[in-house]
């Protein structure tokens, strides 16, 4: 076998320098940190958020609802550092950049049931994004084994979204009743009246487009601004400034879709557990969810039931007493009280 020579034969070339037009400064890095649709931006909710509702699985209380405009406590934002023992507003990790909040629609401060301290206030906000997932109360330093810092949330700020919605004036001629969900059409909080019931209920479960038709009324029409109301919710507005966080798409209430109401879905006495399909004559569960949750709170603030109300109204036509509340739901979306508003956000 031939021996192999290493030492033969090769070029020799040199080693140059890399021109200077293609380095960069190891001290001007890029400024980018994401391209801004889910911005790279860590948050941790605020202490003093209401508990919402209670997660049967982890048994942790959500204090922001998934779909809900947010906003943020930063560093220049005037809070008293001394309110938290580790002696600082944050209290949290410092990679964490603020502590997310409700957004309120740049109204006046707004009271919170805190579950850490008595009188606590939110002052008012801007918007800055969206919660694109149920965020949980921060319960860091409660358990010894257990502790919910280990995550943090961020925000969606450029996206096609789908949420609930319900035109208040069809919601009063459909009840009969009038302002039994709230009167949600102001965006600021200085006149924002919530006359119990419907809005109060959903408000802990939900995120939903709220509007109103005739008379000067915008409604709800394609290209339509939108922007939050006191709690975070979304409302159409006319006025283009930093309160709006994007444009109504359209607003749909024409069901079934794609053969829903042929799926067979197990059949459940409770209509509050139903599942979309057959148990809901095919409307989408989280419209469904919504509906049934507004109507059902409205009756309880008039001290009526399901079976006992005789007046729902659909197109002037009032509905028999006691009918399925899932086939009352779809006469109600089929008349425009409630529908699946398509919302592009764009913050």
């Amino acid at each position: 076998m031939a021996k192999l020579n290493f030492k033969a034969g090769g070029t020799s070339r040199k080693l140059k320098r890399t021109p200077s037009k293609y380095r960069e400064s190891l001290g001007r890095p890029n400024i980018s940190q994401s391209a801004g649709v889910r911005p790279a931006f860590p948050l941790m909710p605020y202490e003093h958020l209401e508990l919402k509702h209670k997660d049967v699985s982890t048994e942790d209380y959500i204090v922001i609802p998934k779909g809900r405009i947010v906003s943020a406590i930063t560093s220049n934002t005037n809070y008293d550092k001394n309110a938290y023992p580790e002696g600082d507003y944050y209290g949290v990790a410092k990679g964490i950049m603020g502590l997310m909040v409700p957004c309120n629609g740049s109204g006046s401060a707004i009271n919170i049931d805190s579950p850490v301290a008595a009188n606590q206030t939110l002052a008012a906000s801007l918007p800055i994004g969206i919660a694109e997932h149920d965020v949980y109360q921060d319960i860091g330093g409660t358990n010894l084994n257990y502790d919910m810092r280990n995550k943090n949330w961020g925000v969606l700020c450029h996206q096609l979204i789908k949420v609930p919605s319900i035109n208040l004036t069809a919601f009063d001629a459909f009840f009969v009743t009038a302002d039994k969900f709230g009167d949600t059409s102001a965006v600021g909080q200085a006149d924002f009246s919530v006359s119990g019931g419907g809005y109060d209920e959903c408000e802990k479960l939900y995120s939903w487009l709220s509007y109103t038709t005739g008379g000067s009324s915008l409604g709800a029409d394609a290209g339509d601004m939108v922007a939050a109301d006191a709690y975070g919710n979304y409302v159409v507005t006319a006025t283009a400034d930093a309160k709006v966080v994007g444009k109504i798409m359209g607003v749909d209430y024409r069901f079934n879709k794609d053969l829903l109401d042929t799926v067979q879905s197990k059949y459940d006495d409770g209509a509050a557990y139903r599942l979309s399909g057959t148990g809901t004559f095919g409307i989408p569960q989280h419209l469904y969810d919504f509906a049934y949750k507004a109507i059902d709170a409205a009756l309880s603030l008039n001290n009526q039931t399901w079976a006992g109300k005789s007046d729902f109204t659909v197109d002037g036509t009032v509905l028999a007493a006691g009918i399925d509340p899932a086939k009352l739901i779809l006469h109600a979306v089929e008349e425009g009280v409630f529908g699946e508003a398509w919302i592009l956000i764009n913050i």
